[in-house]
């Protein structure tokens, strides 16, 4: 039987459709990140993605539910 925990990165995952996915996964056997705008994370900064990433390490799943919002139409 396997005992290690599943580790997952919600991006996005603050408010909507992320913020559901999180509660339903979080429990003792798995590592949920969440990340959005709200927690100071920018998904269009190429930088800060890549120092995201590297502060977590290795992880099994990734689900992205962040969307950059429609202009408006004129």
């Amino acid at each position: 039987m396997n005992h290690e925990k599943t580790t997952y990165i919600i991006l996005g995952g603050t408010s909507g459709i992320g913020e559901a996915i999180a509660q339903l996964i979080d429990h003792e056997k798995n590592i949920v990140h969440v990340a959005s705008r709200s927690t100071g994370l920018d998904i269009s900064n190429e930088k800060q993605m890549h120092c995201y990433f590297e502060s977590i390490g290795a992880f099994d799943h990734l689900i992205v539910t962040a969307a950059q919002p429609r202009p408006q139409a004129r």
